[in-house]
């Protein structure tokens, strides 16, 4: 009987110290919701490659609230007014690497006197499509502009883009 329990005893550890380690967790995506909460503010194009320079000492600068991105130039100190500035509705995929972005026109309302007039025809503006990489308070985009009839090539590295599309890299305005 001792011989028995001694030969499962040790069969128990023999089995047991030779089981297969655990299958390795998947890298977690980051959710579109976090990672468009970290992208809320003012952000101020650094570097726009492949893109005329603006005049003067001007700046241009991005707005991001709530779903919304919508561009601004600053000449000098003074913002500029832009009532018919474009706002974009921005779309997220996290799932991939990295992360997907696009830029869908929203559209544009005119106010004139007590009227308030909505823009009917947005379906057919071009959007951005591409990618972003956020560290810290640095935001990499690369981005092709989509629409009409031109193909385009979606960029799926901020390292080497494809032909027509656009590196920019912008900095957080501190408040």
């Amino acid at each position: 009987m001792p011989m028995r329990l001694g030969v499962a005893l040790w069969a128990i550890v023999l089995l047991t110290g030779f089981a297969p380690a655990p299958l390795p967790r998947a890298p977690r995506s980051t959710d579109a919701a976090e990672l468009l909460k970290k992208l809320q503010g003012t952000w101020e194009v650094v570097v726009h490659q492949d893109d005329l320079p603006l005049p003067g000492n001007s700046r241009r600068l991005i707005h991001i609230e709530g779903e919304s991105w919508r561009f601004q130039t600053v000449r000098g100190n003074a913002l500029q007014p832009n009532r018919s500035a474009l706002s974009y509705r921005i779309h997220l995929d996290t799932t991939s690497k990295p992360v997907r972005i696009d830029l869908q026109r929203q559209p544009r309302i005119a106010r004139r006197g007590n009227l308030v007039e909505q823009e009917a025809r947005v379906s057919a503006t071009p959007i951005y499509q591409g990618v972003i990489e956020l560290q810290g308070d640095t935001l990499r985009w690369c981005y092709v502009m989509a629409g009409g009839n031109r193909e385009v090539v979606r960029p799926t590295s901020l390292d080497s883009p494809p032909p027509g599309a656009v590196l920019m890299t912008l900095r957080r305005v501190q408040p």
